[in-house]
This record gives structure tokens, C-alpha cells and sequence, in this order.
């Protein structure tokens, strides 16, 4: 029981800062590339100086959030031909 509690002294967590942090994407998408983002997303490392194997990450992103700056292509993103995600509407 020590040597674990020894572990999870040594590890650190972090959270992702939403406002210091952005989740954006690049594709080629025949002669162009189509840029965009997901706004709602969240995660947390978990750190382990001493045994950085041990260490993991998890982030979970809303693939309704996405964001490519035109509404036609967001919609069809979302739809089964892709994501399959419902905007959330609030």
C-alpha cells in the first residue's frame, strides 16, 4: 500500500486549459486544404517524473463542435457520411 501511495505522490495531474488550448485540424481535400477546429473538448495528463511510462493522457473531444467556418460542411461532418454527432443546441 506504501509504494502506491509513494506513486501517486510522484505523479502530477494537469487539466487542459480551454482558454490556452485549441483542438484544430488540416486536410487535403482535393486541390485545397480545409481547415478547422472543435470547440468543445476536455482532458487530463497524468505525469510521472520518476516512471514516465507510467504516465497517460485522455482527452475527450465533441465531434459536434466541429467548426470548419462553413455551416454546409459542419453539417454534413456531423452527419453518418462522418462523425455522426448531433449538435448540441442550447
Amino acid at each position: 500500500m506504501t509504494a502506491t501511495l509513494d506513486a501517486m505522490k510522484a505523479a502530477q495531474t494537469y487539466t487542459i486549459d480551454k482558454m490556452h488550448s485549441e483542438v484544430t485540424f488540416q486536410v487535403r481535400h482535393l486541390l485545397t486544404k480545409v481547415r478547422g477546429r472543435f470547440t468543445e473538448f476536455a482532458g487530463t495528463l497524468l505525469f510521472d517524473q520518476e516512471h514516465p511510462e507510467q504516465s497517460s493522457v485522455s482527452l475527450t473531444i465533441d465531434a459536434s463542435s466541429i467548426d470548419t467556418s462553413t455551416p454546409d460542411r459542419d453539417t454534413h461532418l456531423r452527419s453518418d457520411d462522418f462523425f455522426a454527432a448531433v449538435a448540441m443546441m442550447i
